[in-house]
Parts: structure tokens; sequence; C-alpha cells
């Protein structure tokens, strides 16, 4: 319509009109009308689903203050399927990374886990039954603060070969060591206490985790081995 009233009043010939398009379409080529999207932090490197993993981990040991952080990796029934990808990383992104059937109202809880329950946690991953609720994802616990060999084509409760605390140091049975998990993603048979729920959602936390961290790339320690034998 640029210029359609001035054409039919005179005041400018088919010409000016098309000129005017013209000037219109640059600047919608140029990206002057494009709404600005907020940059939460950058990726410099892609992630795979495990990594991604293990850096909500990392985030939610680092949020508890506790010895490890458990997430629920390659699962859809409150575990992570996303992976974070090179460049710009925007609210949308991170709201698309949270994991689904999160209770509604579920927060990041530190608990209390003796070191034998802590070892059959790992091996009875929270999952619901039924191959669409994602058994057949054979998932595992990505963590922080956990040394692990794992098996990922073994059955549930014979995929961890070894787990060690991430210093090379036992688990010890009777030991209490504090979890960082969201809530719901780790049997509660298994948990001792509650000991602290941190405020926030799961887009807020992790938000304020990118910021702080600045560019982010794929975890360089050794803290799990895959086993494809």
């Amino acid at each position: 319509s640029t210029g359609f009233k001035e054409i039919l009043n005179g005041t400018i010939d088919s010409t000016e009109a098309m000129r005017r398009v013209d000037e219109k379409h640059q600047e919608v080529l140029s990206g002057k009308y494009n709404e600005e999207v907020e940059t939460v932090a950058t990726c410099e490197k892609d992630f795979t689903i495990l990594e991604t993993s293990m850096l909500l981990s990392d985030m939610f040991k680092e949020k508890t203050g506790s010895d490890i952080a458990l997430v629920i990796n390659n699962n859809n029934y409150r575990g992570n399927l996303m992976r974070i990808f090179k460049g710009s990383i925007t609210p949308d992104m991170i709201t698309n990374l949270k994991p689904r059937s999160f209770d509604n109202k579920s927060k990041l809880q530190r608990v209390v886990i003796t070191g034998e329950n802590l070892i059959k946690a790992l091996n009875t991953v929270l999952v619901k039954s039924g191959a669409d609720m994602g058994l057949s994802y054979k998932p595992i616990y990505a963590s922080s603060g956990l040394k692990c060999e794992v098996k990922p084509s073994a059955p549930l409760g014979e995929k961890y070969i070894s787990i060690t605390l991430m210093d090379g140091s036992a688990i010890i049975p009777d030991k209490e060591y504090t979890v960082g998990a969201w809530q719901g993603t780790i049997d509660e048979q298994f948990i001792s206490r509650v000991e602290d729920e941190i405020e926030g959602s799961f887009e807020s936390l992790l938000t304020e985790y990118l910021k702080a961290k600045g560019p982010i790339t794929p975890y360089s320690d050794d803290r799990l081995k895959l086993n494809w034998n």
C-alpha cells in the first residue's frame, strides 16, 4: 500500500511508489524490523544430550551446594532429551531445556542419601512403565561430583560398572551425602530427608547460572566412561 493513496491523489507517480516499495523491502531484509532477542549466554561448541545433562547437573550441584548432583539423561519422563547447540542461547531455548513431566510447583532440592542408597538410586533410574514413557531410551543419571563407568546397553540395575566420588575415593555405604536433584527425579525410598529447597523456577535458575558462567563448552573431565562392550 506504500504510495497507493498518493498515486490516487496524483501526489506521486508509479515510479516514485515503486522506489518507496523497494526502499521498504531493503529495510526488511536488513533486519531493521526484527525483534531484538535477548542472548543469555553463548555456546562455543555443540553439546550432545549427555553433555547437556552434565551441564544441568553442574548447575544443580552449584545451586544446592551439594556433594553430588543427579539429572536423568535420555528419558522423556522427568529427564533431559535436549541438546545445546553452538551459538546464542536465548530465553526460549532455556525454556525448551526444561525436562517435561516435572510436577507443578516442584523445586530443586538438596536431599540427604546414604552411600548405600545412592548406589541403589543410580541403578534404579526413575521411569514410568511402558515404552511410551521412556523405558526404550535406556536412561542413566548424568552426575556432578561422581566418577562412573556405565554400560548404557545393560538392563536397568546393571548399567553401573563402577561408582566413586570425583576424586576416586569410594562411596561409603553408611555415610550420608548431600545430593542436588529436581524434586521427583530420585525415588523417594532412597532419600533419608530433604535438607533444603531452592527458590526459583528451572528457567530462572539456569538463566542465572549461564549468565554468571559466560561462554560455555562441553565438559572435558573424565567423570563418565561409557562402556559399549
